[in-house]
Protein backbone atom coordinates (compact mmCIF):
# COMPACT_ATOMS: atom_id res chain seq x y z
CA UNK A 1 0.00 0.00 0.00
CA UNK A 2 1.31 3.43 -0.69
CA UNK A 3 0.79 6.19 1.30
CA UNK A 4 -0.54 9.46 0.15
CA UNK A 5 1.16 12.61 -0.65
CA UNK A 6 -0.81 15.36 0.64
CA UNK A 7 -1.03 18.30 -1.44
CA UNK A 8 -3.08 20.33 1.41
CA UNK A 9 -3.99 19.65 4.68
CA UNK A 10 -7.13 20.27 6.03
CA UNK A 11 -7.86 24.27 6.45
CA UNK A 12 -5.20 25.17 4.61
CA UNK A 13 -6.16 25.85 1.92
CA UNK A 14 -5.80 29.08 -0.01
CA UNK A 15 -9.28 31.38 -1.32
CA UNK A 16 -8.38 29.96 -4.72
CA UNK A 17 -8.04 26.31 -3.99
CA UNK A 18 -11.27 26.75 -1.73
CA UNK A 19 -12.43 28.01 -4.96
CA UNK A 20 -11.76 25.39 -7.14
CA UNK A 21 -12.69 22.74 -4.45
CA UNK A 22 -16.29 24.28 -4.23
CA UNK A 23 -16.83 24.27 -8.35
CA UNK A 24 -15.38 20.92 -8.71
CA UNK A 25 -18.15 19.84 -5.28
CA UNK A 26 -21.00 21.80 -7.01
CA UNK A 27 -21.21 19.49 -10.19
CA UNK A 28 -21.05 16.14 -8.13
CA UNK A 29 -23.42 14.37 -6.06
CA UNK A 30 -24.05 14.74 -3.39
CA UNK A 31 -22.28 17.99 -2.71
CA UNK A 32 -24.12 19.46 -5.56
CA UNK A 33 -27.82 19.82 -3.48
CA UNK A 34 -25.57 21.08 -0.15
CA UNK A 35 -25.99 25.06 -0.09
CA UNK A 36 -23.47 27.10 -0.33
CA UNK A 37 -22.45 27.34 3.37
CA UNK A 38 -22.23 23.70 3.87
CA UNK A 39 -20.15 23.60 0.57
CA UNK A 40 -17.74 26.43 1.95
CA UNK A 41 -17.58 24.50 5.54
CA UNK A 42 -17.04 20.83 3.58
CA UNK A 43 -14.03 22.32 1.16
CA UNK A 44 -12.08 23.90 3.82
CA UNK A 45 -12.13 20.89 5.71
CA UNK A 46 -11.16 18.62 2.79
CA UNK A 47 -7.05 17.11 2.48
CA UNK A 48 -5.93 16.84 -1.19
CA UNK A 49 -3.90 13.84 -1.59
CA UNK A 50 -1.82 12.32 -4.32
CA UNK A 51 -1.54 8.74 -5.34
CA UNK A 52 1.11 7.61 -7.82
CA UNK A 53 -0.48 4.95 -10.78
CA UNK A 54 -0.72 1.51 -9.11
CA UNK A 55 -1.01 2.91 -5.45
CA UNK A 56 -3.11 0.71 -3.41
CA UNK A 57 -5.68 2.57 -1.42
CA UNK A 58 -7.18 2.26 2.00
CA UNK A 59 -7.65 -2.34 1.68
CA UNK A 60 -10.22 -4.17 3.95
CA UNK A 61 -6.62 -5.44 5.35
CA UNK A 62 -6.31 -1.85 7.42
CA UNK A 63 -9.71 -2.32 9.73
CA UNK A 64 -11.71 0.52 9.65
CA UNK A 65 -11.59 3.81 8.53
CA UNK A 66 -12.82 7.10 9.22
CA UNK A 67 -12.17 8.46 5.81
CA UNK A 68 -14.68 9.27 3.09
CA UNK A 69 -12.72 9.36 -0.37
CA UNK A 70 -13.73 11.80 -3.68
CA UNK A 71 -12.05 10.90 -6.75
CA UNK A 72 -11.02 14.61 -7.69
CA UNK A 73 -8.82 13.19 -10.71
CA UNK A 74 -7.49 9.90 -12.03
CA UNK A 75 -9.28 6.54 -12.28
CA UNK A 76 -9.68 4.31 -9.27
CA UNK A 77 -10.44 -0.17 -10.03
CA UNK A 78 -12.71 -1.04 -7.38
CA UNK A 79 -12.49 -4.86 -6.70
CA UNK A 80 -13.31 -7.83 -4.09
CA UNK A 81 -11.41 -10.93 -3.62
CA UNK A 82 -15.04 -12.25 -2.97
CA UNK A 83 -15.56 -11.29 -6.78
CA UNK A 84 -13.74 -10.45 -9.89
CA UNK A 85 -15.89 -7.92 -11.20
CA UNK A 86 -14.57 -4.53 -10.57
CA UNK A 87 -15.85 -0.86 -11.20
CA UNK A 88 -14.11 1.94 -11.81
CA UNK A 89 -14.27 5.07 -10.15
CA UNK A 90 -13.66 8.73 -11.67
CA UNK A 91 -13.82 12.32 -10.80
CA UNK A 92 -16.84 12.61 -8.63
CA UNK A 93 -17.52 9.22 -7.35
CA UNK A 94 -16.84 8.55 -3.63
CA UNK A 95 -15.83 5.61 -1.98
CA UNK A 96 -14.72 4.06 1.28
CA UNK A 97 -18.40 5.31 2.14
CA UNK A 98 -19.55 2.16 3.80
CA UNK A 99 -16.86 1.68 5.97
CA UNK A 100 -16.80 5.45 6.73
CA UNK A 101 -20.84 4.88 7.47
CA UNK A 102 -20.57 1.79 10.01
CA UNK A 103 -16.62 1.63 11.46
CA UNK A 104 -16.67 -1.70 9.63
CA UNK A 105 -14.21 -3.36 7.84
CA UNK A 106 -14.16 -2.87 3.98
CA UNK A 107 -13.76 -6.00 1.77
CA UNK A 108 -13.30 -4.05 -1.12
CA UNK A 109 -9.83 -2.93 -2.50
CA UNK A 110 -8.61 0.06 -4.74
CA UNK A 111 -6.15 0.57 -7.02
CA UNK A 112 -5.12 3.89 -8.80
CA UNK A 113 -4.88 3.60 -12.81
CA UNK A 114 -3.62 5.96 -13.19
CA UNK A 115 -1.80 9.03 -11.07
CA UNK A 116 -4.58 10.06 -8.96
CA UNK A 117 -5.75 13.12 -6.29
CA UNK A 118 -8.67 12.50 -3.87
CA UNK A 119 -10.42 14.23 -1.33
CA UNK A 120 -10.09 13.18 1.85
CA UNK A 121 -12.99 13.80 4.30
CA UNK A 122 -13.10 12.72 7.99
CA UNK A 123 -16.04 10.77 10.02
CA UNK A 124 -15.71 14.16 12.55
CA UNK A 125 -16.66 16.54 9.39
CA UNK A 126 -19.22 13.65 8.11
CA UNK A 127 -20.48 13.71 11.23
CA UNK A 128 -20.98 17.76 11.51
CA UNK A 129 -22.37 17.72 8.07
CA UNK A 130 -25.38 15.39 8.67
CA UNK A 131 -26.41 17.12 11.50
CA UNK A 132 -26.64 20.29 9.06
CA UNK A 133 -26.97 19.69 5.27
CA UNK A 134 -29.76 17.59 4.36
CA UNK A 135 -28.51 16.75 1.14
CA UNK A 136 -25.33 15.30 2.78
CA UNK A 137 -27.54 13.64 5.60
CA UNK A 138 -29.78 11.77 2.39
CA UNK A 139 -26.58 10.87 1.11
CA UNK A 140 -24.97 9.43 4.42
CA UNK A 141 -28.67 7.22 4.76
CA UNK A 142 -28.39 5.89 1.89
CA UNK A 143 -25.26 4.56 2.91
CA UNK A 144 -25.86 3.57 6.17
CA UNK A 145 -28.92 1.39 4.68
Amino acid sequence: MHAPNFIQVSGAQPPQVLASLIGFLRVHSPFSGMQPSHLHFLAKRLRIAYYPRGSEIETSDDGATDNLYIVKQGRIAESSAASSCRRELGPGDCFVTGAAVSRSTRHARYRTLEDTFCLELERETMNKLVKTSAAFRDFYDHLAS
